[in-house]
């Protein structure tokens, strides 16, 4: 199984064009015979999965107590299987263990940490030259501002791999998995 892990944010509306964006993500991973690992609850994590199903997709939501409880979420009605995870950073380690590549698409403060810590690991030669996509121009300018106002350096940048949007992320991961 290869499987390719998204994070994304869990307010996009379905209604919205990153929702849309992230099902055709979903789909055409699945198209691909590949298995998309998301957080396992709604947003574009839902998105993703939902367009995974649509084609007969395999679909790995890892989900995390604090969420479910603290926020009485269920895990979405897409997944193929959920793997329940205790702490949000063993779910984060959960989710990158899983994956053979990283597609970061728009959120919020979870998708940073989530980005950061799949960062960090390929700055630390962990990842082993899985690609790590960032789709967008959100992702850019917030680590631009890394870049000039704090400890980043610009060097840091080239483990991540920086594409206009989902068909491009989609064209790059073809390239690089096969």
């Amino acid at each position: 199984m290869t499987a390719i892990t998204v994070f994304g944010g869990s307010r996009v509306e379905p209604e919205s064009d990153e929702y849309a964006a992230a099902r055709e993500l979903g789909r055409a991973l699945a198209a691909r015979g590949l298995t998309v690992v998301t957080g396992g609850y709604n947003g574009v994590m839902e998105a993703v999965s939902q367009g995974a199903k649509e084609i007969g997709g395999q679909v790995i939501g890892v989900t995390v107590d604090v969420i479910a409880r603290n926020f009485n979420r269920l895990p979405n009605a897409y997944l193929d299987q959920e793997v329940k995870t205790v702490a949000l950073l063993e779910r984060i380690d959960k989710m990158v263990e899983l994956g053979a590549a990283y597609v970061i698409l728009p959120g919020g403060a979870g998708t940073l940490a989530e980005l950061g810590v799949v960062w960090n690991l390929a700055l630390l030669g962990a990842l082993h030259g899985k690609p790590l996509l960032v789709v967008g121009n959100g992702w850019r300018r917030v680590l631009q501002t890394m870049i000039d106002e704090l400890h980043t350096i610009e060097t840091d940048l080239q483990f991540l791999q920086f594409v206009a949007d989902v068909p491009a992320a989609v064209e790059v991961l073809a390239t690089a998995l096969t």
